[in-house]
Order: C-alpha cells, then sequence, then structure tokens
C-alpha cells in the first residue's frame, strides 16, 4: 500500500521532518512506500470558491476568517493520488476547513473520504 502525504499551503518544514521521522518509525512495514509531495498551492481563482466567512472562535475577536470546504481539498488529493499512483491520500494544510458533508461543522481538524481513500487535516 502506498500512502502519499501532500503538503497544500503553507506547512511548517519542521513539522515535514518530525512527520517523516515518525511516520518512517510507526508505519515503516505497514505502508510500501511513504511519499511526501511538497509546496502543492490552491490556485487564487480555487481559493475563493465555496469558502464560509465566520467569527474567529479560536481567539474570540471580531476578525472573521475564511473557511475553505473539504471537498475542495478532496479533488487535489485526488489527483495528486492518480499522478503519483498512490493508494492513500492525506493532505496537510495550515488553512482552517469545514466539512462539505455537514456544513455546520466549523473549524474541523480533519476528515476523511471513504471513496476517494483520502483524508484532509488541518494543522
Amino acid at each position: 500500500c502506498q500512502l502519499g502525504i501532500i503538503f497544500i499551503g503553507n506547512v511548517s518544514t519542521s513539522m515535514l521532518s518530525k512527520l517523516r521521522f515518525h511516520l518512517d518509525q510507526t508505519f515503516d512495514s505497514f505502508f510500501f512506500d511513504i511519499q511526501f509531495i511538497e509546496d502543492t498551492n490552491l490556485h487564487p481563482e480555487l481559493f475563493e470558491l465555496r469558502v464560509k466567512e465566520e467569527h474567529n472562535l479560536l481567539n474570540k475577536s471580531s476578525e472573521k476568517v475564511l473557511l475553505q470546504p473539504t471537498n475542495k481539498f478532496y479533488e487535489i488529493i485526488a489527483d495528486k493520488k492518480f499522478e503519483y499512483r498512490l493508494d492513500i491520500g492525506l493532505g496537510l494544510t495550515n488553512l482552517p476547513i469545514y466539512s462539505s458533508s455537514n456544513e455546520n461543522l466549523l473549524f474541523l481538524f480533519g476528515e476523511a473520504h471513504i471513496k476517494y481513500m483520502c483524508a484532509i487535516v488541518s494543522t
């Protein structure tokens, strides 16, 4: 089974090296190969699609935050899975997300899509 970890947006390089170390230690015998696909960015026109503007609940300010729908990331991850011939895709992003399947679920840490064999995690 081949796992691809796709970095969407700005993800810190220190987190990348720690993640690589822990995945290699934990899942070395489970995955045939673990590929790290870096620097995948959202195109500006895609960034504005289907966003929700919500109050920032994390710091209780009046500032609003743009939340991205999880389906947007599933499409990117599915394309990368096909391009790199991966079995499972995991997306990591620094962008706040909301659930496309239940739009009342805001500021998610992550969500999985079984049909596409992928997941998105917001750091």
